[in-house]
């Protein structure tokens, strides 16, 4: 066999063994985040829920406008406690320290989602604090809770999830720990498809083809692939 009959050969037997993996890009800033994403599909703001300067006792699942987020305590009013809780976008929704809420939405799967964050520790002051986002896929981030305010955090995906999950890392008792405070979250079913990032198997395809005359190729694009599940600032 000709060497690039082999090398189409071993091309081949990459996009069938390659696994999938979807490529997921991360984005801290919002402007940027709501360039690359279509029309939003849903939002779950949590206004109302919580009477004014009090808070509403969940201790389950809350749903809103077709989205559900398991494991919420309470939502709270943004004018309790003197207004710390105020960062300018109303209601908050808060899980407690370590526990893990899973964000669903009932129309389907999702390709991009957002949401605004921040960490309280047990005066329920603002404090820094460890978050996880993962995707369903198994693709995740770390990230850290502002010492004021809140952040801004979005995901797009070229292959669906099902859910999401968010989670604080913190130590089980004392001052360290962290209490996770979600507002705002978003879903979409469709983007612009010039946003949408390089899935694997379809880099695996032209990594085939490019072989025959770059088998150098090969081996960096499956690094990228190999590398491309988790991402963290």
């Amino acid at each position: 066999m000709s060497l690039p009959a082999r090398l189409i050969a071993a091309g081949a037997t990459l996009i069938c063994l390659a696994p999938a993996q979807a490529a997921v890009t991360f984005y801290t800033d919002e402007t940027s985040f709501l360039s690359a994403v279509g029309s939003q599909q849903a939002t779950m703001g949590y206004e109302g829920i919580a009477p004014a300067g009090g808070t509403t006792s969940i201790f389950g699942t809350h749903s809103e406008d077709g989205l559900n987020i398991s494991n919420i305590a309470i939502i709270i009013d943004d004018g309790l406690a003197g207004g710390v809780y105020n960062v300018g976008s109303g209601d908050n929704a808060q899980t407690n320290p370590n526990v893990v809420s899973t964000v669903t939405w009932d129309s389907g799967p999702m390709f991009a989602a957002s949401l605004e964050y921040f960490t309280v520790q047990p005066s329920g002051a603002h404090a820094i604090g460890n978050v996880r986002l993962t995707l369903a896929s198994g693709e995740f981030i770390d990230l850290l809770g502002p010492a004021s305010g809140d952040n801004f955090i979005g995901f797009i995906t070229d292959a669906a999830v099902t859910s999401f999950s968010l989670r604080t890392i913190s130590p089980s008792s004392g001052d360290g720990r962290r209490w996770l405070e979600t507002d705002n979250i978003s879903v979409y079913d469709r983007l612009d498809t010039a946003s949408v990032p390089v899935p694997a198997p379809l880099a695996m395809v032209g990594l085939g083809l490019l072989g025959m005359t770059r088998h150098r190729h090969r081996a960096r694009a499956w690094t990228w692939s190999s590398h491309a599940r988790r991402f963290t600032p």
